[in-house]
């Protein structure tokens, strides 16, 4: 378990997203409304450069324009009242740090460093650590939340990234092998990364011929593996073994600048990992090298022992970032990534899925996203619209799924211990 400031066992368990971050977006989509912000001044104080945010718009009716603190003290009384404790990742600076309900803090690096692309869906690609103005962005990133944080006991750690450009290891080398396949296919004067590998290649091998008798390639000198380099899509073993080395070196090299990072700004909070999406053997074991706990965002209908494993040779504790259950029984169109027939069974589905977290020994907590259901008209970002909150975009909670979730939360220590 974690282990809270004045020594007591600690399970973390609680939503993401408790703020009112969820513009949808008006602008080019007006024949969607039957309401616009010019016309009703709740819509006008929550409106944005080209959309709305249609939970603040409701908690500014419901509670009046400085709705900002009663809504908050009403959400920690809930959030307590239904067993949670904690305000998990991406909610808004004005729902953290309020002495009452710890919380995690998530870190995102601002973007003038060089990153690795690859793969049809990591277009933004994947943070370059071996560009030196990675780890300075890391540094400015990581200061600014610490500025606020670093003495508040009721902080737990810090997550830097979500569901980053890892791959996926399982029965696929080119995801597996995407970063390093990346770094190749990159020109060597704009990528830190190729250089790295190259440099990495050219210690093991001396001459590029040995590189040519192993890979079976036939390049004339080094200098011409400067240029993108692309490889077949049948890997040969020898080029396995140091694809494999290099994403070893990437992923070491990126887990340590952020760990450097975070213990130079805040050494009391925790380093709680990247909210891992896809990973391989290579990236788990500098995470749990660098990393105080490994965190995944693991949606299942429940976690599976078995598929887990891989976690046991790592003597670190896991917290899962993200999962969800929605439904469409009321006001929204999509169900998210799991879906439940209705309010009642979301609170089943909820049930069956902390049990099996607290089966596993090394899982410490898990996040649920998020805490208010999603504009029915998308938001901003990528037009999801689930039914996944505890509460509705009107702040009205889901009683039924909340009723079994309180239960279900009153029992998980007594359930993890057997006691």
């Amino acid at each position: 378990t974690f282990v809270d400031p004045e020594g007591r066992l600690f399970l973390s368990f609680g939503p993401t997203c408790v703020g009112t971050t969820d513009v949808t977006t008006i602008t080019g989509r007006e024949q969607l409304f039957n309401g616009l912000p010019a016309d009703d001044p709740a819509l006008n104080a929550a409106k944005t450069s080209d959309g709305v945010d249609f939970l603040k718009a409701n908690l500014i009716r419901k509670y009046g324009k400085d709705f900002l603190t009663p809504w908050l003290d009403r959400s920690y009384t809930r959030l307590l009242s239904w067993g949670f404790n904690t305000v998990a990742a991406f909610s808004s600076w004005g729902s953290i740090g309020n002495g009452r309900v710890p919380y995690t803090l998530t870190v995102w690096p601002a973007d003038k460093h060089a990153r690795v692309t690859w793969g049809a869906g990591y277009v933004r690609g994947m943070d370059d650590p071996f560009d030196p103005q990675f780890a300075a962005d890391v540094a400015s990133a990581v200061a600014a939340q610490a500025k606020r944080a670093k003495d508040d006991p009721y902080c737990i750690g810090y997550f830097v990234g979500n569901e980053e450009a890892w791959g996926f290891y399982k029965n696929d080398p080119s995801s597996h092998y995407g970063l390093a396949l990346g770094a190749l296919k990159a020109e060597a004067s704009r990528s830190p990364a190729k250089r790295a590998m190259l440099g990495q290649l050219r210690a093991k091998y001396g001459d590029v011929s040995s590189l040519n008798a192993a890979w079976e390639t036939s390049f004339a000198d080094w200098s011409s593996m400067e240029a993108p380099v692309s490889l077949p899509k049948t890997l040969k073993p020898k080029v396995i073994d140091d694809l494999s080395a290099f994403l070893s070196l990437y992923a070491d090299t990126y887990f340590r600048t952020v760990a450097e990072a975070i213990r130079s700004a805040d050494p009391h909070h925790l380093y709680l990992g990247c909210r891992f999406a896809g990973y391989s053997p290579e990236v788990l074991a500098a995470a749990a090298r660098h990393c105080d706990v490994l965190s995944f965002n693991i949606y299942r209908d429940k976690l599976s022992t078995s598929e887990w494993a891989v976690l046991d040779r790592y003597d670190k504790p896991v917290l899962i970032g993200e999962f969800h259950f929605g439904s469409t029984d009321r006001g929204v169109f999509d169900t998210g990534l799991f879906a439940a027939a209705d309010q009642a069974s979301r609170g089943e589905s909820y049930r069956a899925y902390v049990q099996s977290v607290l089966d596993h020994p090394k899982f410490v907590g898990a996040h649920w996203f998020q805490y208010a259901d999603q504009p029915a008209t998308g938001r901003a970002m990528d037009g999801e619209n689930a039914g996944i909150g505890f509460v509705s975009i009107t702040d009205t909670p889901h009683q039924e799924f909340i009723d079994s979730v309180r239960q279900t939360n009153a029992d998980i220590y007594s359930y993890r211990f057997k006691k």
